[in-house]
């Protein structure tokens, strides 16, 4: 086996970890946030506090689609969901009379599609903030390289065109 071959073979055990851990830790939190839904009265307390809580996501696989509708669902239930710029605006002029929450959603994976979909569905309002260079990018190389020697530190992925990102 070459140091090449050794080497990928590493990067992608690793690469299966953390996208294992990830997975898990995921669950945890929206078993968390369950938990904590069941346990609470029905004013929950973070009704009560004014805050802006922003949810910043990077992708949502198909296999994850159920938890995100379940998490929108918790979120909407526990924020009154704002776009991205009424979030920044509220925060800056101190205008928060309630608990207010934006989603968000980074780099512009082709996954996000399906889950501005589900955002739509719901009647959320969600910002997707895109990496212009790389919409629409098919070359491998190219994809592996942005997605591994990037801060995104994750194997390449596909990354959504501009023509579907305008559906968005």
């Amino acid at each position: 086996m070459t140091a090449t071959t050794n080497n990928r073979s590493t990067k992608s055990a690793a690469h299966s970890v953390r996208s294992k851990l990830r997975r898990a830790s995921r669950h945890l939190v929206l078993d968390g946030l369950s938990a904590v839904d069941r346990l609470s009265s029905k004013e929950s307390r973070l009704g009560e506090k004014q805050l802006v809580q922003v949810a910043m996501f990077h992708h949502v696989y198909d296999h994850e689609e159920s938890d995100f509708r379940e998490f929108l669902l918790w979120f909407s239930k526990h924020y009154h969901v704002v776009s991205y710029t009424e979030a920044t605006q509220r925060i800056c002029n101190g205008d928060i009379d309630r608990p207010y929450g934006a989603i968000t959603f980074d780099d512009g994976l082709k996954s996000i599609v399906p889950a501005a979909r589900i955002m739509s569905e719901l009647g959320l309002p969600g910002c997707f903030f895109v990496c212009p260079g790389i919409i629409g990018e098919t070359n491998p190389d190219a994809l592996r390289k942005f997605c591994v020697q990037t801060r995104m530190d994750y194997e390449s992925d596909e990354f959504a065109n501009w023509d579907e990102l305008e559906q968005i």
